[in-house]
């Protein structure tokens, strides 16, 4: 059985079946909906998105946050009432860092690895040589553990001429 995605919202009691026929299903409906149908649910899920990748990558408040959202979605404000989303934007923001300071450590992190394999001055295996310019930037590694460069990593050796540590 499915039920209606309002049942909870609208108290919907709508609910359906698929009966699986020779050539073709049909969806039988055995209890009609209570409400109309919400046109905009598809925009909602939309602004729901965009409003989650502002709070994650923009900095501000919650209110600048919401008016940058507003300014491409104006249906926002009437959609999502600033006071219903402001904790959700605050507890979005509380579990990211943000994305530059990100992108500052990962390529930072990069750098020095890729300088490291190509200087041949460590004849050491991938993960050692990893773990050696891990100690300098945690926060780099943390966000590019070894299983994804170690590809690269061995990439960088070959390139440099150098075989030993793979």
């Amino acid at each position: 059985f499915f039920s209606c995605s309002c049942r909870r919202s609208s108290n919907c009691k709508a609910r359906a079946y698929i009966l699986q026929g020779d050539d073709n299903n049909q969806l039988v409906l055995t209890k009609e909906h209570s409400h109309p149908p919400d046109y905009m649910l598809e925009k909602k899920a939309e602004i729901w998105k965009v409003l989650k990748q502002f709070s994650m990558s923009l900095p501000g408040q919650p209110c600048q946050i919401y008016s940058s959202v507003v300014s491409v979605y104006p249906e926002t404000e009437e959609l999502f009432p600033f006071n219903s989303v402001e904790a959700s934007i605050k507890s979005v923001q509380s579990t990211q860092s943000p994305p530059d300071e990100n992108e500052k450590n990962i390529c930072e992190f990069l750098k020095e690895l890729k300088k490291v394999c190509q200087s041949g001055t460590f004849h050491l295996q991938l993960r050692d040589v990893y773990q050696h310019v891990a100690e300098c930037h945690p926060e780099g590694a943390v966000l590019k553990p070894f299983d994804t460069i170690r590809s690269s990593m061995s990439r960088w050796r070959k390139d440099a001429g150098i075989n030993e540590g793979v």
